[in-house]
């Protein structure tokens, strides 16, 4: 099952025949209608080991809602927890497993990480006040932000031991969305303070070197070591934008920057270094690690391009491109096909691309999204070729005034001829 959420927040489940099984608009527990209010992150776990997974949604409303993944129906949504603040947008959820026990971790704009059980109920909370070393620069502190708290950009589990089935928490930490990329924490689940570097400072937590703020993390294995790597996503214009990489190996860090003579955070890709010094725009780079018939490679969605890399020689890179952008991108992990969803410029499609058929790069490059914006390119297509192609009637002559027209937001009575209106609408 695909699991996809709408601009209006509505959570869909998908199967892999393109069938909507199910199209659920989040209604919180007391509330008589939704809010329609953005998801701004979805998780799916099992929680009951009953085999299925469950679908988490951070709502904007500030509501964390639960729902079964085989109907769609809400399971639970913490509305009622009355320890957490449901006023400010839920941002964040993940699970985490602790001896094999699942517990969901989330957290919202109110400064605060929150662990709940896997019924819905509440467990703890633990506040960032207690522990975060965030800083804010210049005189902003005395206008906007403040210093030594944070709200979590990010929650994912971390693998650390599959014997007994254990994960750690991380979570990139941030106290606004300007002015850094924030600080890497890791939790043994429940932990009132995260882990402790060896070399660091009480409470440090691993500067992430990604230029400007975080907008992607995902944890993949590293295929030269088979070790857990954390991979982000910067939020930038698209001149530093770039995929960037943290050892999560936090057992061995020797200081809060390196492993011994190995640096804890590296360059995956830089975009603005392999050949977009032209580029503009404001985009975020998504790097997953796909299967092909060939080996495993990284793949990096950066606007309407994809940059292929070899895991073993990050230098070695090719740019295949497409025509259209895409919102999101994720891999199911049991059938290794990349999902992508819908299409910046219109449209409210998913996409399954099988990176295991030899052609799937020419598959990505042909891609046409239906809906909106095909229809869309198409009449810009014929309008121009009517404008192009139009031949005044003879009875209008340059005497006459019927090649002017007037137009709105010019000044009281001014009138311009159409052919520089259309060069000023470049049509």
């Amino acid at each position: 099952m695909i699991i996809a959420s709408s601009y209006e927040g509505r959570v869909l489940g998908i199967n892999y025949t393109g069938a909507i099984v199910w199209d659920t608009a989040l209604i919180a527990s007391g509330d008589a209608k939704p809010l329609f209010t953005a998801n701004n992150d979805l998780f799916c776990a099992d929680l009951n080991n009953d085999g299925i997974e469950e679908v988490l949604a951070a709502n904007a409303d500030g509501v964390l809602y639960c729902l079964d993944a085989r109907t769609g129906a809400l399971l639970w949504d913490t509305k009622g927890i009355l320890q957490i603040n449901n006023v400010t947008p839920m941002y964040a959820v993940c699970v985490v497993k602790k001896q094999g026990i699942p517990y969901v971790a989330c957290s919202n704009y109110d400064n605060s990480l929150y662990y709940l059980n896997a019924n819905g109920t509440f467990n703890k909370e633990v506040k960032s006040s207690t522990y975060s070393r965030l800083r804010v620069f210049g005189n902003f502190e005395k206008t906007f932000f403040k210093s030594n708290v944070h709200m979590a950009n990010f929650l994912r589990p971390i693998p650390v031991d599959v014997d007994v089935d254990n994960d750690r928490l991380g979570m990139v930490a941030r106290n606004n969305h300007m002015q850094t990329s924030g600080l890497f924490y890791q939790f043994e689940p429940l932990e009132n303070l995260p882990i402790q570097i060896n070399g660091a400072r009480t409470n440090d937590g691993v500067e992430i070197v990604a230029k400007v703020p975080v907008g992607d993390m995902r944890v993949v294995k590293n295929p030269v070591d088979n070790k857990n790597l954390v991979i982000f996503g910067n939020s930038a214009q698209s001149i530093n934008s770039g995929s960037f990489t943290l050892n999560p190996d936090i057992d061995n860090y020797t200081s809060a920057t390196n492993i011994g003579t190995e640096t804890i955070n590296g360059t995956l890709i830089d975009i603005r270094g392999v050949g977009y010094a032209d580029a503009f725009g404001y985009r975020v780079p998504q790097t997953e690690l796909v299967d092909t018939a060939s080996g495993q490679i990284y793949v990096t969605f950066f606007g309407s391009d994809a940059i292929i890399q070899d895991p073993t020689n990050l230098s070695n890179y090719r740019r295949i491109q497409s025509t259209y952008s895409y919102n999101d991108m994720w891999k199911d992990t049991v059938t290794d096909r990349v999902l992508l969803a819908g299409s910046q410029s219109g449209g409210s499609c998913v996409h399954v691309i099988n990176t295991m058929d030899n052609s799937w790069e020419d598959a990505y490059v042909n891609l046409v999204p239906p809906g909106k914006i095909t229809t869309l390119l198409r009449n810009v297509a014929a309008i121009k070729n009517s404008v192009s192609t139009f031949v005044k009637p003879s009875y209008e002559t340059p005497e006459t005034p019927n090649n002017v027209i007037f137009a709105t937001g010019l000044s009281n009575r001014t009138s311009i001829p159409i052919e520089t209106l259309l060069l000023i609408w470049k049509l």
